[in-house]
């Protein structure tokens, strides 16, 4: 009975890492963005809607996870960005949900 439930529980737990894990081909890199929304996304902590500020972007209205270790810091950056309407450079993978460690203000 005990190892039916460890398999089960097992079972579970990689289908639930399968649903929230993200896939992509490009490894993250900088950007120059603008900020659309921040805030507190529910179940998922603090998020970031961003779009790519080049010629040609990489992505745009995509949502990002902060890191939970500085997510107060990013949330402060991503607000003051969207007060002062400026761009912000960001180090992240253009996967959507991928999480955000780097943030900075451009002037």
């Amino acid at each position: 009975m005990k190892v039916k439930r460890a398999i089960l529980v097992t079972a579970i737990l990689v289908g639930l890492l399968g649903l929230f894990a993200t896939r992509s081909d490009a490894a993250p890199q900088w950007y120059f963005c603008t900020v659309n929304y921040v805030g507190v996304m529910a179940g998922a902590g603090g998020g970031i809607n961003l779009t790519d500020a080049a010629a040609s972007p990489a992505f745009a209205n995509r949502w990002f996870v902060l890191d939970s270790t500085n997510q107060k810091q990013l949330l402060a950056v991503g607000l003051t960005a969207i007060s002062n309407n400026s761009l912000v450079l960001v180090l992240v993978d253009p996967a959507e949900l991928s999480i955000v460690q780097s943030l900075y203000l451009q002037k």
